[in-house]
């Protein structure tokens, strides 16, 4: 009994310390890497609302195309099908930028607090540059055909968006953001 008591406050200690470690890292970074890592794993989500609707509207488009791939390939009209399933992952792709949020193009960053030695921090303002948005818009055609046509007109492209990211270092290589 004496050994397991000795083994959980050994645990607990050991899972505080870990938790400790987590906003007392001992990596910093320079504003420079601070950039390139935001860049490489950030995003920058839509506002809530917008993020429903044009979620909803996404939803509805994608699974309208990929019927009408299924459709297509049913009834052996290889041309529709690829028509159809090139304007379905062009859909896909919005709803998951909308989903996952947009990726950053270009990151500005601002080391915050007191410098460490060799100018590297833990803590950094971002601004931020996203990538942009962009929705088909298409209309389908049905006439006399079995399949409709797609007619497509200019898409509709939101962003670039230019928040400031609040960044705190984690690790080597990992960061928090908001």
């Amino acid at each position: 009994m004496r050994r397991f008591f000795i083994l959980g406050v050994v645990g607990t200690v050991l899972v505080s310390t870990s938790i400790a470690f987590a906003h007392n890292t001992r990596y910093a970074w320079t504003e420079g890497k601070a950039g390139k890592m935001v860049v490489r794993d950030a995003t920058v989500r839509l506002p809530a609302a917008e993020r429903a609707s044009l979620e909803d509207e996404l939803k509805d488009a994608v699974r309208l195309y990929w019927a009408l791939q299924f459709a297509a390939d049913q009834v052996g009209d290889r041309n529709a099908m690829s028509t159809f399933q090139g304007y379905l992952a062009r859909y896909r792709k919005a709803l998951a930028q909308v989903q996952d949020g947009l990726g950053i193009d270009a990151a500005a960053c601002k080391g915050s607090g007191t410098a460490m030695q060799g100018n590297r921090f833990k803590h950094f303002r971002c601004a931020v540059t996203s990538e942009l948005l962009e929705i088909p818009s298409t209309e389908l055609d049905y006439g006399d055909r079995e399949l409709p046509i797609v007619i497509e007109g200019a898409p509709r492209v939101l962003g670039p968006f230019q928040p400031s990211l609040s960044v705190h270092v984690t690790g080597k290589s990992s960061m928090t953001y908001r």
